[in-house]
């Protein structure tokens, strides 16, 4: 655990705050330091606050104790239990009134930000809840699309509006990076202003644009004054075309005032809810003007005290967020920081510590671990025995995150939310905050059905339960989609590299090119991929009549495949078993045998190695039985710890005798490239993203041998070492490469010293692979990027693609999330391998196969 900075919070604990503490709970909930009045008692009957039943109302919060509390009128803002409340108890709202502007309600004295009795049985309630997600078929979910609503543009004769704020909400699902960078490049950047006025500032940037641009861009010069005057501290011009925050060291572009005043609105705001989402796509910012809400809402005074802002990240970002935070804000401006995840974990009873900090930067992983377990609940309880159950649970169980209320609590790269079933997703949103915002550039990865936990966590008031929510505003009608873009456009804030202001692009960066390279795999990779399929498929018609184990196998065999088109010792483990057999040993040799081109000696080459390596697992596996034969315990025993040690335990790791020397048609392709990379430019450094760990290994060696510098950055590193590996990249100029697994180096990294990237394996949803794309791409890049797709031709890589550039957004999205992909969907990809007959059941059985 790290902490800077002395600075404390002050107040005292109030009458009504809950510090949590580890003793026994018995039936009732006594609140420290109140009167033993103040008890939460379950009632003899069925109480408004018991754990909803769906298709009744919705009611996520229950009646507060102590009626005879003080009340007063309190500041606005400061108690969001208590705007929730009057929020939920408003009459129902048509479809253009679905944020309803609310008095201010009464409240409650509160000096602390420890919970109260009914914040904490409601973070208990979102663990006990089944909002009836697993009885909806995931096939029937919304794939990730929405419409705008039509008749919704100002068609009035007033003066014109500026488009500037306006969401795309059909780029919610992903938009095209390539395609809108290059829709703007070459176009002339927002003109700057030397003028210290803002007003004179911006009237001379209009007036220096083209005499056809001044018209369209003088609302957008109106909007940026508007959104100046939501700051506290207003940002003032710097004269260089950005604008300066007193508490901030970087200026803010454009589109960063903007992004920023809409946050700092929502905050300010009298409706529900006091936070929304951060859209961007990756690149633009969303950091820098997040830290410009943060510090410019730093000096406003809570009732209850409530000092914090919680940053989430994913645990590989941490170190990423304070090198921002030290690098934009000024200093002493948001101390102490106390970063909390595993390794630097404080002491979870030192609640102080953390009530002290401005700003605590911890993972989901560790959001997860402080939520109590509620899914091991006891049977047969009714629901007011049940909540009883959960509170004492929760009392003796929860971490210190979920022990009192934040000031503001942000998501960073929020999608990891999104699936409302998982622990992650239920942890974060039992957590408590004035303020509450999720980032993230790729919202909807799948479905639209995802916004059901994003607006759950940012208190989104009269959505329902999920299954009401998928019927209300996921259903496909118009009318749903009327309702959701509704929500959409308050809460959500979003710019693309399509996206202009002032008539010029938001941001001018260099040109990105992509290109996909077809890659011949070696005769020998074909063999052993025919042969590969042929073995799935033997094992998919055994299970015809199982759907799910159907269905499972199905996808290891994508993934399978996939992995053998890297290369063929990443599936070694059904490898083993093909090259048993004699006969298919036997076909490889007559495959190399009619080889006659200029990679006949590679496919030898590969012949040679694979035989020894059969040969020798067979004489392990000899080996291994004569062991088992001995009697002695001495034997046995000695034989127990040398067969533990062995990975497989039957055989040879053949990664691990033969990869270095095995090579394939992916990594020379890869090392082809590179060096061609090299020889038109010295400076240029690359990114080898891969999905495989295996390949990681495999592509280290290729730049020993190479003698390319090389580092890595893959998710079984401790977050030192991959940072570490990551400053070096960026700040050693030997250092050519960055060996990255997509999962750990795609995501919310700055890697802007690469000007070249590589992706070995297509990924199934694009949205995954653009994320990896703009860690390259992004602001601070100053060198065109180019970016290289590497697709095995006539493979399930080639297919794949196909897919894709067809838009069959449904693929995307079942393959994407590792879940257990629809029948139609099933139909669809089966049809690669050959004939298929849906049985009765929904399984299939492949009658012949062949690629078509």
């Amino acid at each position: 655990m790290e902490a800077t900075g002395d600075n404390a919070v002050e107040g005292t604990p109030a009458s009504d705050s809950m510090p949590i503490d580890k003793t026994t709970v018995t039936d009732s909930i006594p609140v420290q330091g109140t009167p033993q009045t103040d008890v939460v008692t379950v009632p003899e009957t069925p109480p408004s606050d018991s754990i909803p039943i769906e298709g009744t109302p919705q009611n996520d919060t229950v009646p507060k104790p102590g009626e005879a509390e003080i009340q007063l009128e309190a500041p606005h803002g400061s108690n969001p239990e208590q705007q929730r409340e009057t929020a939920e108890k408003t009459p129902d709202t048509n479809d253009e009134e679905l944020f309803v502007t609310q008095g201010p309600p009464q409240k409650r004295i509160r000096r602390s930000p420890h919970l109260t009795n009914a914040e904490i049985r409601e973070s208990v309630k979102i663990g006990l809840d089944d909002s009836g997600v697993g009885r909806i078929p995931k096939a029937s979910l919304p794939v990730a699309s929405l419409r705008p609503n039509v008749n919704t543009s100002n068609k009035g004769k007033g003066r014109k509006k500026s488009k500037a704020n306006d969401v795309d909400v059909s780029t919610l699902g992903g938009s095209d990076i390539i395609a809108d960078v290059q829709t703007n490049f070459g176009q002339p950047p927002i003109p700057t202003s030397a003028q210290g006025n803002k007003q004179s500032n911006l009237n001379e940037l209009v007036e220096s644009l083209p005499p056809e641009a001044r018209s369209a861009a003088t609302p957008d010069k109106k909007l940026i004054i508007d959104a100046t005057k939501k700051f506290t501290k207003a940002p003032r011009v710097d004269k260089k075309g950005g604008w300066k925050h007193a508490n901030l060291k970087t200026s803010l572009f454009h589109h960063q005032v903007l992004g920023a005043g809409f946050m700092r609105e929502r905050e300010k705001s009298k409706d529900q809810p006091k936070g929304g989402m951060l859209c961007d796509v990756m690149g633009l910012g969303k950091t820098i003007q997040t830290l410009a809400n943060i510090v410019d809402g730093a000096d406003e005074k809570l009732e209850d005290n409530a000092n914090t802002t919680l940053i989430v990240a994913p645990r590989g970002l941490i170190t990423q967020w304070k090198m921002q935070i030290e690098k934009h804000v000024q200093n002493n401006v948001l101390v102490p920081i106390l970063c909390h995840y595993a390794g630097s974990r404080n002491n979870s009873s030192d609640i102080e510590l953390f009530l002290q900090s401005k700003i605590i930067l911890t993972s989901y992983d560790e959001i997860r671990i402080s939520y109590p377990k509620m899914k091991e609940k006891p049977e047969n309880l009714s629901p007011e025995e049940l909540l009883r159950w959960g509170v004492r649970n929760f009392m003796n169980s929860a971490g210190p995150l979920h022990q009192f209320r934040f000031r503001r609590i942000i998501l960073d790269e929020g999608q990891q939310i999104r699936n409302p079933e998982s622990q992650t997703s239920i942890a974060v949103r039992a957590l408590h905050g004035h303020y509450k915002w999720i980032l993230t550039g790729t919202p909807l990865l799948n479905h639209s059905a995802e916004f059901w936990a994003y607006f759950k966590f940012l208190g989104v008031p009269n959505i329902g339960r999920f299954s009401s929510f998928v019927t209300n505003f996921c259903n496909g009608s118009d009318l749903s989609n009327q309702r959701l873009v509704n929500i959409v456009q308050k809460v959500v804030y979003r710019r693309t590299y399509r996206s202009r202001l002032f008539s010029c692009p938001i941001i001018t960066l260099p040109n990105l090119n992509e290109e996909t390279i077809l890659v011949n795999p070696f005769v020998i990779e074909q063999a052993l991929y025919k042969m590969l399929v042929t073995s799935f498929i033997d094992q998919l018609n055994r299970l015809a009549n199982q759907q799910d184990e159907q269905s499972r196998c199905f996808l290891t065999m994508l993934l399978k495949l996939r992995m053998l088109n890297s290369h063929i010792l990443c599936v070694q483990d059904r490898l083993k078993g093909i090259l048993s057999d004699g006969k298919n040993m036997a076909k490889l040799q007559i495959a190399v045998a009619d080889c006659s081109d200029d990679e006949a000696n590679i496919n030898r080459d590969i012949y040679v190695l694979l035989e020894e390596l059969v040969k020798a697992t067979k004489q392990a596996k000899e080996s291994q039985k004569s062991q088992e034969r001995m009697t002695s315990v001495e034997s046995m025993l000695e034989n127990f710890l040398a067969t533990a040690d062995n990975p497989h335990n039957d055989s040879m790791d053949w990664m691990a005798d033969a990869g270095h020397d095995m090579p394939s048609s992916k990594v020379l392709k890869t090392r082809d490239t590179i060096r061609k990379w090299f020889k038109d430019g010295s400076a240029t450094k690359c990114v080898i993203f891969t999905q495989f760990r295996d390949m990681t290994k495999i592509f280290a060696n290729m730049c020993t041998k190479e003698k390319w510098a090389f580092t890595r950055l893959t998710g079984d590193m401790t977050i030192d070492d991959r940072d570490r590996s990551l400053k070096d990249f960026q700040a050693l100029p030997e250092i050519k490469i960055l060996i990255a697994s997509l999962k750990a180096g795609g995501v919310g990294l700055d890697i802007t010293a690469a000007n070249k990237c590589i992706l070995v394996e297509p990924w199934w949803n694009d949205a995954i692979q653009q994320q990896a794309f703009c860690r390259l791409f992004r602001i601070g890049q100053e060198r065109d990027v180019e970016i290289v797709k590497l697709v095995a031709k006539n493979t399930i890589d080639d297919y794949m693609m196909k897919l894709q550039e067809m838009k069959l957004k449904e693929i995307e999205g079942a393959i994407g999330d590792a879940r257990l992909p629809s029948v139609g969907i099933q139909a669809q990809l089966i049809h690669h391998f050959g004939d298929a007959e849906r049985l009765p059941d929904g399984t299939f059985m492949i009658r012949e196969w062949g690629h078509k």
